[in-house]
């Protein structure tokens, strides 16, 4: 197996499952007791959130590439990100590196469903405001689709404010289901790893991002060349 960097702590509750989950695909695929080969660097989550209420995509890259940096000198032959709305970033920290950064927005195009048309798209504001996967889906002739503004705001401190610390109220998940039902979307695009704490209704297919990126993670970990 390939040894894999993960800049983490954003949030640390999500950062969890990406290790539990790439110790479960290493351990499916070698046995029961084989650790995934993984170095964790944790970022200072509110200095980044400072940086990036800013909009000081130059300074988050610097406080990135600081963990991913550290990360490479240490043995990692690639890195990641544990979250979405840091790939805003992401240039400027593989810029910082000569092994690879592998990418969730990649990961979450690969995963998409055949005949995907119009993903609904949830995340940050930061996420959901740029064109981090609204680009990339209209180049593939999709029509990605926002929350109103009110529950953009709403995804916004619901993320940073209870999920991020890991707090789930069922009024939350009330809220987040009406919204979903208020939708035409043929697709939930969770581009926030913090959504896959919420439970969500049957019936309509989605992307989960940090699920999609730690398949991506996966087969690059267990590809032993």
């Amino acid at each position: 197996m390939r040894r894999l960097g993960l800049v983490g702590g954003m949030s640390w509750e999500t950062t969890l499952i990406y290790y539990r989950r790439l110790h479960e695909e290493a351990a499916a695929a070698h046995g029961p007791l084989t650790p995934a080969p993984l170095l964790l660097d944790t970022v200072d989550f509110p200095a980044l959130i400072g940086l990036q209420d800013q909009a000081d995509w130059t300074g988050a890259a610097d406080l990135l590439g600081g963990c991913a940096r550290r990360l490479e000198a240490a043995g990692a032959e690639a890195v990641a990100l544990c979250s979405n709305t840091a790939h805003l970033a992401a240039d400027g920290v593989q810029e910082q590196l000569d092994v690879p950064l592998l990418s969730i927005v990649d990961a979450v195009l690969e995963a998409l469903p055949a005949g995907t048309r119009k993903p609904l798209l949830l995340g940050t504001a930061y996420t959901m405001q740029s064109p981090l996967f609204t680009r990339p889906l209209e180049q593939r002739g999709m029509m990605p689709l926002l929350p109103t503004e009110n529950d953009q705001q709403w995804l916004q401190d619901t993320i940073f404010e209870e999920l991020a610390a890991g707090i789930v109220r069922p009024q939350a998940q009330d809220h987040l289901h009406r919204m979903v039902a208020a939708s035409d979307a043929d697709c939930l695009l969770l581009a926030c790893t913090e959504l896959t704490l919420f439970d969500y209704p049957a019936g309509r297919p989605k992307v989960d991002s940090l699920e999609a990126h730690v398949g991506q993670l996966s087969r690059w970990m267990l590809a032993d060349v």
